[in-house]
């Protein structure tokens, strides 16, 4: 399982992170109170590395 945040939450992270996001993107992550908005670099390095595995993708409806 990875985890798409890239980290474990924290308050500290949060605030770090909104403060580099732009537009939708911020007020959406605005809205997950104890979720960081996903990093995809750790995915995309796991399928370009392994092409034959199979993506299962799990998310909240109101993301």
């Amino acid at each position: 399982m990875i985890y798409p945040e890239g980290t474990r939450f924290s308050a500290k992270k949060r605030s770090h992170v909104l403060q580099k996001l732009k537009g939708e993107d911020q007020r959406r992550a605005r809205g997950w109170t104890y979720l960081l908005p996903p990093r995809y670099g750790g995915i995309l390095a796991l399928l370009q590395a392994n092409p034959q595995l199979d993506l299962f993708v799990l998310r909240p409806r109101w993301a």
